[in-house]
């Protein structure tokens, strides 16, 4: 994965999803050292609990407490609602 990540050659492989996103919607990334040693209920569990940063921290946390081989890594990303004028003024998810 990595290679094609930062490719081997001057053009890499990228994969390509396509789709909705909706207000309320999650996406992490994260590196191969988080899901080493958290399974994906555990990663929703932490994602649907808490809000982005602190998901961050507890993912991270609970991978350095189960003894991580590599590094870790974590962002998370949560999509609002794009009907806000201001986004300071937006709730917080």
């Amino acid at each position: 994965v990595i290679t094609r990540a930062i490719g081997v050659g001057p053009d890499p492989e990228c994969d390509i999803v396509s789709g909705r996103i909706a207000p309320g919607d999650l996406f992490l990334l994260c590196s191969d050292g988080l899901t080493e040693h958290l399974d994906d209920t555990e990663i929703a569990d932490i994602l649907l609990d808490l809000p982005p940063q602190a998901a961050c921290e507890a993912l991270i946390a609970e991978t350095v407490a189960r003894g991580a081989r590599d590094n870790v890594t974590a962002v998370v990303l949560a999509c609002r609602s794009g009907d806000d004028d201001d986004e300071k003024t937006a709730p917080p998810l």
